[in-house]
């Protein structure tokens, strides 16, 4: 483990597995931008009490913290936690096992983890639901050919997403992959 005093600013990030700040707002929200360009999808970002405005938490926990201030009283601290989010808007081609079980194309939008988008297969449009990433790993589902409902996890690395999807009630999974289109 290392410790580095630098100025945050200038200071290169990209080497981070975790990142503690205790910074003000006004900081924490000028910083966002580098967190997202220079750390790696998967880096974990802790913060006291103070968040990274319109992005979110994961995960936020409250704290008694009684030696707070030094004045008597009921305090608490707020300690927020951030997953790094691979990036996977835009447009994907992929195939159900192996390619045996056809063709589809996987249209992505994000802010941050959350994601949004369609899955277009067979000539059937259909919404993603419960799309999340966190960090390196994707989860959402969508409406099967019989009308139940698929959830597809897997996993993002260098321009492919490689997973499993189940459909509802089959306990079998069956793998899929998909490629960033260019």
């Amino acid at each position: 483990m290392q410790f580095h005093q630098q100025d945050v600013f200038a200071a290169d990030l990209s080497r981070a597995t975790v990142l503690t700040l205790y910074l003000l707002p006004s900081m924490m929200e000028r910083l966002r931008p580098k967190l997202l360009l220079e750390l790696k999808p998967g880096t974990r970002i802790v913060s006291h009490d103070f968040d990274l405005g319109e992005w979110k938490p994961d995960r936020s926990v409250n704290v008694q913290t009684p030696e707070k201030y030094e004045i008597s009283g009921s305090w608490t601290s707020t300690v927020h936690l951030w997953m790094v989010p691979a990036p996977v808007e835009g447009a994907w081609t992929g195939n159900m096992d192996g390619g045996r079980g056809g063709p589809f194309r996987l249209e992505l939008k994000q802010r941050y983890q959350q994601v949004e988008g369609r899955l277009v297969r067979d000539a059937q449009i259909m919404t993603l639901r419960d799309a999340r990433i966190e960090g390196t790993r994707i989860r959402f589902s969508a409406p099967g050919s019989d009308g139940r409902l698929e959830t597809y996890t897997g996993t993002v690395r260098n321009g492919m997403i490689i997973g499993e999807a189940r459909a509802g009630g089959k306990p079998a999974a069956v793998r899929w992959s998909a490629s960033r289109v260019k």
